[in-house]
């Protein structure tokens, strides 16, 4: 795991995204020639941007200013945080100001004149102790399987809701849905089959599966909320407009089989 701090210039951004092994190439004079046979012969790794995933295009449009810092996450780690998408790593952008783009969300109904209000947006984001880094560190290290679970072979992304407090403390922890790490579309937490007098033994064991892969998806956002509970710790607040704000957050978790 590495971290690299904003005093890097921009334009070494784009180089970064093809593999973290090219920063140590920079000094060749050629450096455009360079990065292009890095891209065509090494996998990119996954770019997460404020905890969401982005394109190359939105890392680009970044202005050096924005960058607070990048970290890397390499493969198994990537992978436990963000699913098979980071199979090949992860490169992991914290800015230091809230800028447009098509991952962002507005809230016509934030006002900051309400002091209780959460927003959705913000001048600054709220930030973990030590970075994105030190967070998704802790999770790898302390999450567990659920047992029911893996008895049933249930494996998806978490997406896990909070609130960060002005005070820098975490509140309204709630793992909302679990995406199928295949399609993308929530698990569902439903058992769709009844018992009745008139099943067949077929039927009762399909409806006793049902209902355990059912446990195993809501022991995995049990778990979730567990390890985002007990991180340790107090985050810096968001700010906007010159003063500390409550902000939502989002932080995804990915369960995967082995």
């Amino acid at each position: 795991m590495m971290n690299l701090r904003r005093t890097r210039r921009a334009g070494m951004l784009k180089y970064v995204l093809f593999a973290p092994a090219a920063a140590a190439l920079l000094w060749l004079s050629n450096v455009d020639a360079l990065a292009r046979t890095i891209e065509s012969k090494v996998t990119k790794p996954l770019t997460v941007v404020n905890g969401q995933p982005a394109t190359d295009a939105q890392v680009q449009n970044l202005q050096e200013e924005q960058i607070d810092h990048i970290s890397v996450l390499q493969s198994e780690s990537a992978q436990q945080v963000f699913g098979p998408e980071a199979r090949d790593g992860a490169v992991i952008i914290q800015t230091n100001s809230q800028h447009t783009t098509a991952m962002q969300t507005t809230n016509p109904q934030a006002t900051p004149e309400v002091d209780d209000h959460i927003y959705d947006v913000v001048e600054q984001l709220p930030e973990y102790p030590g970075g994105q880094a030190a967070l998704f560190d802790f999770l790898v290290k302390n999450m567990r399987y659920p047992d029911a679970a893996k008895e049933m072979g249930v494996q998806g992304r978490v997406l896990v809701r909070f609130v960060v407090e002005t005070d820098g403390t975490i509140s309204d922890v709630n793992a909302t849905q679990v995406l199928d790490p295949n399609t993308g579309h929530p698990l569902s937490e439903v058992v769709v089959a009844a018992y009745s007098s008139e099943m067949t033994p077929e039927q009762v064991k399909q409806a006793e599966m049902e209902e355990k892969r059912v446990e195993g998806v809501k022991a995995l956002k049990a778990e979730s909320e567990r390890v985002v509970k007990s991180l340790p710790g107090k985050w810096t607040p968001g700010r906007d407009k010159g003063k500390d704000v409550r902000v939502k957050f989002m932080l995804p978790i990915s369960f995967r089989l082995q």
